[in-house]
C-alpha cells in the first residue's frame, strides 16, 4: 500500500498506523479521518513526552495541556506549534460538534500531520530520514 507515512522508520512503527487509517478515509470519511489525526497527533506527542528527556510531563496529561506545555512549545517552531494546535481543534470539534468536516479539510489536516511527523522523524531518528513531499495522488479517492 503506498502512503504518505511510508518513510517513518521502524522506530517509530507504532505511530505509523493511525497516520495511514487516516490516510485513507480523507475522501470516504472525512470526519473519521480528522479524529484519527488528532488521535495520532496525541500518540506523537506522547511520545515525545515518554522520549526526550527535557519534557517532562505535567499532572494534567490531557492533549491540549501536553501542547501548551512551555517545554514543548519552545521545541516547535512557532508555525508548527500552530499547525499541530490546529489538528487538536478541529479534531475536536469532529467529536464533540455538529461540524461538517469536507474531505479538503481532512487532507489539510493529514498534510499538517505529515509536516509535524516528518519533524518528529527528522529530529528523533538515529539515522538522517529522507522525508519526501507530501504527495496528494497516495491519497486514496475511494475505500479499499
Amino acid at each position: 500500500m503506498s502512503s504518505n507515512f511510508t518513510y517513518i522508520s521502524s522506530t517509530f512503527t507504532l505511530l505509523a498506523a493511525t497516520l495511514q487509517k487516516a490516510e485513507q478515509q480523507v475522501y470516504t470519511e472525512p470526519t473519521y479521518s480528522v479524529v484519527l489525526c488528532r488521535k495520532s497527533l496525541e500518540e506523537w506527542v506522547r511520545w515525545l513526552y515518554e522520549n526526550d528527556a527535557d519534557l517532562e510531563e505535567p499532572y494534567d496529561t490531557s492533549l491540549n495541556t501536553l501542547l501548551h506545555q512551555q517545554d514543548f512549545k519552545d521545541l516547535l517552531a512557532p508555525s508548527l506549534f500552530k499547525q499541530v494546535n490546529l489538528v487538536r481543534k478541529l479534531g475536536n470539534d469532529a467529536v464533540h460538534t455538529n461540524i461538517k468536516i469536507k474531505p479538503s479539510d481532512a487532507l489539510h489536516v493529514l498534510q499538517l500531520m505529515h509536516g509535524f511527523t516528518a519533524w518528529v522523524v527528522k529530529v528523533y531518528s538515529d539515522t538522517k530520514v529522507v522525508i519526501p513531499p507530501f504527495d496528494i495522488a497516495l491519497v486514496p479517492t475511494v475505500a479499499d
